[in-house]
């Protein structure tokens, strides 16, 4: 079968995306045609048929390119998909017809009106909308392990690097590698509850037939108060390219939860919470049994006074 040059081949299974990918494609086209006139160029110098990828790059450093030119595409490729202006305008119409108090259902509801309206991902719409000043949509549609968490609210000053949401795999890899963070989890002070480590209260966990499923309604708005936070890393991935194509494969963004070095520190201060507790209750008692003490002595030295 003849392909022409500049043409465009989409996976019917992905369809549904269809218009992100075609303009993907189109910015490579646009903007990254020299890295492939280069290689073709490279090809006639070496005298190689087909030159394998990996033998063209020989260090990580050299492999960067493509990772950048892959993020351009994808960035690119959102902001033309959604225009700043246009989705800013839907954005403020439909707050203001949510009145004085916006809900969590209201923002799942303005995220799934940009996914539909411009035919994106919802992961697409919440990004461009964080990006353009929405911030408060951070912690609306987080995903857990196996499905959405709960919603919740993220405070402005919240770094854009990290999350209160963690998968069991990243817990599992925390408490293999972390002493502290085996401690705290054990302690029973803090539990793993709808995807994230909060502090066991009932003020902030919903129990039933005493088995945690799910944090209250003040925790989801006071997560900074009993929930600890977790520094989110992407990986980065492997792409492969073919001489003289341009493509992208269905790839999706690889996270992984970990704790940072301040975050550390701060965890050993969690498992220390209630060491903290028992000796100030310690301290208390001591104060008291001193206090009592010392008005016995000053009644007794009362009475000789008055003998």
């Amino acid at each position: 079968m003849f392909i022409p040059s500049d043409t465009i081949l989409i996976d019917i299974s992905i369809m549904d995306n269809a218009n992100n990918e075609i303009i993907h494609e189109c910015i490579h086209g646009k903007l990254h045609r020299l890295f492939y006139y280069l290689q073709s160029h490279y090809r006639k110098i070496s005298r190689v048929e087909i030159p394998e990828f990996n033998d063209y790059f020989y260090t990580d450093k050299q492999k960067e390119c493509v990772h950048w030119m892959e993020i351009q595409a994808n960035s690119i490729a959102r902001d033309v998909q959604l225009p700043e202006d246009k989705v800013s305008d839907v954005v403020i119409n439909y707050i203001d017809k949510c009145g004085e108090i916006i809900e969590f259902e209201d923002y799942r509801g303005l995220i799934d009106l940009i996914s539909w309206k411009y035919s994106v991902t919802r992961y697409a719409a919440k990004k461009r909308m964080i990006e353009l000043g929405w911030i408060e949509l951070r912690g609306i549609y987080e995903y857990g392990t196996v499905r959405y968490v709960e919603d919740y609210y993220v405070p402005y000053n919240f770094p854009m690097n990290s999350t209160y949401t963690i998968r069991l795999k990243s817990i599992t890899k925390l408490y293999a590698e972390s002493e502290d963070f085996r401690a705290l989890l054990h302690s029973k002070k803090y539990i793993f509850v709808d995807g994230h480590i909060c502090r066991n209260t009932d003020q902030y966990v919903v129990t039933a037939s005493n088995v945690p499923i799910g944090l209250t309604l003040y925790a989801r708005y006071h997560m900074d108060e009993c929930c600890i936070p977790f520094k989110k890393e992407y990986r980065k991935l492997e792409y492969s390219y073919t001489f003289g194509e341009l493509n992208k494969e269905a790839l999706s963004a690889i996270t992984d939860e970990h704790l940072s070095e301040e975050q550390k520190k701060k965890l050993k201060l969690y498992a220390c919470e209630g060491f903290a507790e028992k000796m100030n209750l310690k301290r208390r008692k001591q104060i008291v049994r001193w206090q009592k003490r010392l008005i016995s002595i000053l009644k007794d030295v009362i009475l000789l006074l008055r003998l």
